[in-house]
């Protein structure tokens, strides 16, 4: 799994899966920045052998994905996870992936950082 994380405030933080995973809001931190939160922004996504993805906040189904396709929640400013609540947009983000046999797939989830920065010294 891989995270590539923006250095600003309130950026983005992209996760890259190719099976069954979890990350907590530390994950997605740069130095000097605290994240007290994540909300969903794009998500895209493939899947082989009837394969669907599940996604979770907080332990929480909040999608299922099937197939393949992509969506931008943030252009259609659809709110998908419960804002400022433990299982919503405070929860862990956690992916599992099952399907007909041996199943492969690969998700791209997009989430909007909210932070501030815990230096006196950073300006953004």
């Amino acid at each position: 799994m891989a995270v590539t994380s923006s250095d600003t405030k309130g950026g983005y933080a992209t996760l890259h899966f190719t099976g069954n995973d979890f990350h907590n809001l530390a994950h997605v931190q740069n130095s000097n920045e605290t994240v007290s939160g994540l909300r969903t922004s794009s998500v895209t996504w493939s899947a082989n052998n009837s394969g669907t993805w599940s996604l979770s906040r907080g332990g929480n189904t909040i999608l299922t994905l099937v197939g393949s396709g992509s969506v931008n929640f943030q252009a259609g400013t659809i709110q998908v996870e419960l804002f400022n609540h433990p299982f919503g947009d405070q929860g862990n983000v956690a992916v599992t992936l099952v399907g007909a046999g041996p199943t492969s797939g690969t998700i791209i989830w997009k989430l909007k950082k909210i932070s501030n920065y815990t230096s006196s010294t950073d300006s953004a």
